[in-house]
């Protein structure tokens, strides 16, 4: 009976986030902005984890099999838990559905956790149940497609547990804390910035004052969990920062992607703008029902702290996503955030958390204006997700064979330089992008023949070439650190390098054969170690701080 009754929270959050997602699960991935890229990505990360590739960075179908260096740049934490769903033997469709339902549930479940020892025990589940499903939530899953960005809001209130067992000077809450801040960062690089601006401080702030005193011992060892956290992820963002010069970066940070362009009140995506876009009207509408709510709650609930410092956080979060707090936006890494909405995530976990805490200290007409505002917003998240499940049903089939025809990527991993076309609103489109037009290896200097060539399944080639003098083999795939010339002969060209942003090498007279495949970059090795050190020196200090708490508990 116990062992029931302790179940059936999770099973609560489990049964909500697969009813949030039945529409998914029925007709397929919902068509959303990045419907392209997620099912994409989807399908090879699955392939590839099936071939032995437990973390699949370069896509080898991508660009009809020119290959794409996505992983090395895009947060993996949906698209690993997508891979090892579909290792059950899940399709890509319906594991980036579970994957979804799965980061919903926990996202809930530890909100869930947290807020039990704050407030009621309805009040801490009504809060997770509405958190697993919130508005914004789901508009990110079903409209914007926004899959990474969405595993942030299991992260958050993962983060705020391994703080209070930091706090509480619990048993290993150094190493929940350091794990919950990786997967904050694993799930969405932009997301653990702006939380670590915002979220993380005002939280720390919050919990290390007592009595009026600073807790130093709690401050440094949060910092430390932090720190411990970034050096845990350092296999993904290590590699990410050091090739980023390898790819068109840019297009990630022109002027279509410029913050200001996506203000609430001003700028071209403003609410006085010309056409209003349905995505700007529901970030305006749910923002600023949170923001009323987090006046109301700061009015009536000023002397409790936590009250307090949740409710200014949505305020400081309002003023940002609508670019009333000015200049800020224009600091190098926040500007390379692309979308001031990208903290809407976290003013929604901190606008549930303060009506979780407050919710008995606000009266009838304090929920008029948010309840109306939110409850606004979410019934344009309903339409517009009905609208891309019901696009998914009756597109969806053709629309996918398009896309997994050539599985055309993400234009910004292109090799820097590489020709690109852009639609109405000034950024790279795929389908624009213009592909050669040639064989899997020719001979784009010198004279002889390719006598065989065939690909390989990590998207690398084995070709024998016959050369009459001195020539050039370029192959079919785009250059990216990581290739690897393994001759076969006695003789050979050893160096890789780039032909028009291609895999092109040198070759002596005679004939040769050569395989070319995918390494470990040098920047991969040196992420991988400061993941493995942080790993070890967490279990170390884990061990330690447990023997300690042994030897000091009583017996």
């Amino acid at each position: 009976m116990t062992m029931s009754r302790s179940l059936r929270p999770w099973m609560a959050f489990v049964l909500v986030a697969l009813l949030a997602m039945l529409p998914e699960l029925l007709a397929g991935t919902s068509y959303s902005f990045s419907f392209r890229y997620n099912l994409v990505w989807a399908d090879q990360v699955i392939d590839q984890m099936r071939g032995g590739d437990m973390y699949p960075r370069w896509l080898a179908q991508s660009w009809d099999g020119m290959g794409s260096p996505t992983f090395y740049f895009y947060a993996p934490l949906h698209f690993l838990l997508t891979g090892w769903l579909g290792l059950f033997g899940l399709p890509a469709m319906t594991a980036l559905s579970v994957a979804s339902a799965c980061f919903s549930a926990a996202s809930g479940l530890f909100l869930w956790q947290w807020l039990k020892a704050r407030t009621s025990p309805r009040a801490a589940m009504i809060a997770g149940l509405f958190y697993a499903v919130a508005p914004y939530h789901l508009h990110e899953i079903y409209t914007r497609g926004a899959l990474a960005e969405a595993t942030s809001y299991a992260a958050l209130p993962l983060v705020l547990i391994g703080l209070d067992r930091v706090a509480g000077r619990k048993a290993h809450g150094l190493a929940l804390l350091a794990v919950s801040y990786a997967l904050l960062i694993l799930g969405h690089m932009p997301v653990a910035l702006l939380a670590s601006l915002t979220f993380i401080p005002v939280t720390v702030l919050t919990l290390y004052r007592a009595e009026g005193r600073i807790d130093w011992r709690f401050l440094v060892q949060a910092v430390a969990g932090g720190a411990l956290g970034i050096a845990l992820s350092a296999a993904f963002w290590f590699p990410a920062l050091g090739l980023l010069d390898q790819v068109s970066s840019d297009q990630l940070f022109s002027a279509a992607f410029s913050p200001s362009g996506t203000f609430f009140f001003s700028g071209p995506g403003s609410i006085f703008a010309e056409g209003l876009a349905d995505n700007q009207a529901v970030n305006v509408l749910i923002a600023t029902g949170y923001f009323t709510l987090g006046v109301a709650a700061l009015i009536r609930g000023w002397r409790d702290r936590l009250v307090r410092s949740f409710a200014l956080l949505v305020i400081v979060c309002y003023g940002l996503v609508s670019g009333l707090i000015p200049f800020v936006w224009d600091l190098p890494l926040l500007k390379m955030v692309q979308f001031p909405a990208r903290i809407l995530p976290v003013m929604e976990c901190a606008a549930v958390i303060v009506t979780a805490l407050a919710w008995r200290r606000l009266g009838k007409r304090d929920w008029i204006v948010p309840a109306l505002l939110t409850g606004l917003g979410a019934l344009m998240v309903l339409n517009m997700a009905q609208f891309r499940i019901s696009m998914a049903v009756q597109q969806g089939a053709g629309a996918r064979a398009i896309v997994l025809s050539d599985h055309r990527d993400a234009p910004e991993y292109l090799p820097k330089g590489w020709p690109m076309g852009f639609d109405d609103k000034g950024r790279a489109d795929p389908s624009a992008v213009v592909l050669p037009d040639m064989p899997l290896a020719i001979l784009s200097a010198g004279k002889g023949q390719i006598l065989s060539a065939r690909a390989l399944p990590d998207g690398g080639i084995a070709l024998s070439v016959k050369a009459d003098g001195p020539a050039k083999v370029t192959v079919r795939r785009f250059l990216f650190p990581g290739w690897t010339l393994a001759p076969l002969s006695a003789t050979s060209g050893r160096l890789v390098r780039a032909g028009n942003g291609l895999v092109s090498w040198d070759v002596p007279a005679g004939t040769h054969t050569y395989t070319l495949t995918r390494g470990v970059t040098l920047v991969e090795k040196i992420g991988w170690a400061i993941s493995c050190a942080a790993l070890v020196l967490l279990l170390a200090v884990s061990i330690i701080a447990g023997r300690r708490r042994t030897w000091l508990t009583p017996r």
